[in-house]
């Protein structure tokens, strides 16, 4: 049995550990421009980072999943959705960027990693057979196909016809 002293330091040296693991996790984000609806500054640099990983910028196709006008469509998208099921949206980005606190016991956020840690970050979500692991993936690849591949731009570039009235148009 142990005692109320060992109980004190073990659950204040527990505490202490994890505030200092938990500090590479505060922090600010970029200010942005965009007159977004939904998304916060730090929604927005999240989901750059991520459209930019899942639609990265190609020969013969314009921008990319993170840039404007991706992101505009993003938020468009999600203020469309109804309130309960909007609060999940919100969440999704964040599972991305604090995963590594969880996944790598203290790893740096998302977006603080480079372009080699970012890449094997990211495909590990994308082959990991854990199915929460692969339910948020799934679900961030559909809001990123959508928010990109349906502009007007892209799909004049990839020669399918019909546009969605609702995307933003390349200004």
């Amino acid at each position: 049995m142990i005692s109320r002293r060992q109980f004190l330091f073990g659950s204040a040296g527990i505490g202490l550990l994890s505030s200092a693991v938990a500090v590479r996790h505060i922090g600010s984000y970029p200010t942005s421009t965009l007159n977004a609806l939904t998304l916060s500054e730090r929604e927005i640099h999240i989901y750059r980072t991520l459209g930019q990983w899942l639609a990265p910028p190609t020969d013969g196709l314009p921008g990319h999943g993170g840039d404007d006008t991706s992101i505009l469509n993003l938020d468009r998208l999600v203020a469309e959705v109804p309130e309960g099921t909007r609060q999940l949206l919100m969440a999704l980005p964040l599972a991305f960027e604090h995963g590594p606190l969880l996944l790598e016991w203290g790893g740096k956020r998302m977006t603080d990693m480079d372009d080699v840690e970012l890449d094997e970050y990211l495909n590990n979500w994308a082959q990991s057979t854990l199915t929460p692991q692969c339910q948020l993936m799934a679900a961030l690849k559909t809001l990123i196909g959508f928010a990109y591949y349906e502009r007007v731009d892209v799909l004049e570039a990839i020669r399918i016809p019909g546009v969605c009235t609702a995307m933003a148009s390349v200004e």
